[in-house]
């Protein structure tokens, strides 16, 4: 069936499922398809308006009139279909045609997975820039509106935006919402505890449960969990998994463990909890995971460090 048929069957509501898809692709696959759509249905629909009821040779010498009145270009064989139409409610007409419309104008969703063990960076429609650590993903429109700019994330993602006054800048996550007031910050989406850190700037952060909301600044950090986000002030290593950067003052290995987590993407077990409270002070610049440990292990040589699974460790006193 060719399109000018789909367009008739369409307009007088004989078009089935099927064929309203097929002209629905037609329809977004080219900017002239659209326009001719439009026109179209707006030519129709007001032949049939102008009718208390309506009569198809009268809503046919309207069309042809309101053709020549608006210079449309459809084709001759669109003329020759609508002279055996059937007649059909104007208002059926403005609603499927309305679907159409906002169905096509909805943009595509482009989502990225970061599934290799190195930080994939994104460029967003606007220029803003998103990193995305080991095993986070992004969601975002093929164009975004003119009056907004929202993205969906889950894992670790750290977001360089594009400043536009006009377009608010908002993220999404399964727990919280960043309104972004400033350029530069992290999102930590997990599942139970999530947290925001801003490097440059400032951002608006809301739980989504209990929509309570916070502002932090650069240097801050928001910690969100259920109905609840506490406010801190930030740990020195919270970009390390993008700089490459570890750094570490007279720093319990309680947090050391808990930054090589975050930085490596890795997990360990601590069996026993009395370590934790030794300290450890260097600073290291692009060592692996296995370089750490080893530096640690030569530190507290007393410490047993065994691989149970990839990337999983369990700590324990030899």
């Amino acid at each position: 069936m060719n399109i000018e048929e789909l367009i008739t069957k369409y307009l007088t509501n004989e078009s089935s499922a099927d064929e309203n898809a097929a002209l629905l692709d037609w329809v977004i696959s080219d900017e002239s398809n659209k326009k001719e759509f439009i026109i179209a249905c707006q030519v129709w629909h007001n032949s049939a308006l102008a009718q208390t009821s309506f009569d198809k040779n009268k809503a046919y010498s309207n069309f042809i009139a309101a053709k020549e009145s608006t210079h449309t270009t459809l084709k001759p064989k669109v003329i020759e279909l609508w002279k055996k139409v059937s007649a059909v409610a104007a208002i059926v007409v403005l609603t499927i045609g309305m679907f159409f419309l906002f169905k096509e104008s909805k943009p595509n969703q482009i989502t990225v997975a970061n599934t290799n063990q190195t930080i994939k960076t994104v460029i967003l429609p606007d220029g803003s820039q998103i990193s995305l650590h080991v095993g986070s993903q992004i969601s975002y429109p093929e164009k975004f509106e003119e009056s907004s700019r929202k993205i969906n994330v889950t894992g670790t993602v750290f977001c360089n935006v594009i400043h536009k006054e006009t377009a608010p800048f908002v993220i999404s996550t399964n727990q919280l919402q960043v309104q972004v007031l400033g350029t530069s910050f992290e999102v930590d989406a997990n599942a139970i505890n999530s947290h925001v850190i801003v490097e440059t700037g400032r951002v608006k952060v809301t739980e989504n449960s209990s929509n309570k909301t916070c502002f932090i600044a650069k240097g801050e950090r928001a910690d969100v969990t259920a109905n609840s986000i506490v406010k801190t002030i930030n740990n020195v290593n919270f970009l390390s998994w993008k700089t490459g950067l570890l750094y570490f003052n007279n720093t319990p290995l309680q947090v050391v463990f808990s930054d090589l987590e975050r930085h490596y993407n890795c997990k360990f077990n601590i069996v026993n909890k009395s370590i934790l409270q030794e300290k450890i002070t260097g600073t290291y610049q692009d060592f692996s995971l296995t370089d750490l440990i080893s530096i640690i292990n030569s530190a507290f040589p007393t410490l047993k460090f065994t691989e149970i699974s990839k990337s999983n460790y369990e700590v324990s006193l030899q």
